[in-house]
């Protein structure tokens, strides 16, 4: 199992400039995420080609005096930044890493890294030939819920089975803001690298296949059948759901254990005992925090946290 306490304690050596590019819900999240992570002598800067007035009308009512919102989308410092956060829409990924790369900047892209396999080979390449960091958000790695339920797991013994459900409502309102999502980005591409990440706490290393897959409601709702090395797996997907839900089972020959956290950090179930996933929820990092804070100790020299591995 992966360990989420190392490096806690290492100095990190702040960005004097960090962009963030994207117009939307989620990049303000991380915006507001970074205004409790980063000294204030640290400027942020939000490139966005589809909403400057919205993105600079927020900024000031939030009244953040060290975030500014760029006119000249993807011009950037090449002196000052040395970080880059993509959380623009999957299909300008592409473009918006690129972009961070030949600054010589470190980049941290959220899911998916691309649309495409070819292109984010060529990415990954790029950073590697001019020696860049290059990260992928995989934001339920940094889960002490999750962590706590493979810590049962692992001690409990062989798991025989995993069961995921991943339902979004059609109305919802999450970090203060109504949530949406990209109809042009296929269900299985916004929400599969989750899944996985959440698998590799499970049972890391384990090969991948995928068995077969059903669609219903014009693609809004998939079944999919995988296998995790001998492990069969089965993932329900859906959007526009009558309710949120985000549950894990996964049985073994004497446990039966279930993660519900529909409501973060929710609850774990082992049989009939019920417990708390994160006692430290309310006074410790949350998943977000501590993803960005490994980002940026990684993005300033320092230890580069394997779970951010593109």
């Amino acid at each position: 199992m992966i360990n989420l306490d190392k490096s806690d304690s290492d100095v990190i050596h702040w960005p004097n400039e960090i962009v963030v590019i994207g117009g939307g819900r989620w990049a303000r999240v991380i915006v507001g995420q970074l205004q409790d992570l980063v000294p204030k002598s640290t400027t942020i800067k939000i490139h966005t080609s589809r909403n400057i007035i919205g993105m600079s009308k927020w900024v000031d009512e939030q009244r953040y005096k060290n975030v500014w919102v760029e006119a000249e989308f993807l011009r950037f410092d090449a002196c000052k930044t040395s970080a880059v956060i993509v959380a623009n829409a999957a299909r300008d990924h592409e473009m918006a890493i690129d972009a961070g790369l030949n600054v010589g900047a470190a980049v941290l892209v959220e899911k998916p890294v691309t649309l495409s396999t070819n292109s984010a080979r060529r990415l990954s390449d790029l950073a590697k030939d001019r020696g860049l960091y290059f990260a992928s958000a995989h934001v339920f790695m940094f889960a002490r819920y999750i962590a706590a339920l493979a810590k049962q797991v692992v001690v409990a013994g062989p798991i025989e089975h995993i069961r995921v459900i991943w339902c979004d409502q059609k109305a919802e309102e999450r970090y203060g803001e109504n949530k949406t999502y990209d109809p042009s980005l296929p269900i299985y591409a916004d929400c599969l690298p989750h899944v996985l990440s959440i698998f590799e706490m499970l049972a890391p290393d384990l090969p991948l296949q995928f068995v077969c897959l059903s669609l219903y409601r014009g693609g809004s709702h998939l079944e999919l059948q995988m296998m995790l090395g001998t492990i069969p797996c089965s993932i329900r997907f859906e959007r526009n759901s009558d309710a949120r839900q985000r549950i894990i089972e996964v049985p073994n020959a004497w446990q039966h254990f279930r993660c519900d956290f529909t409501r973060e950090p929710g609850v774990i179930f082992s049989g009939e005992i019920k417990e708390e996933s994160d006692m430290d929820w309310d006074r410790s990092p949350r998943p977000l925090a501590s993803q960005l804070t490994a980002f940026l100790r990684g993005a300033g020299g320092g230890y580069r946290d394997p779970r951010l591995d593109i």
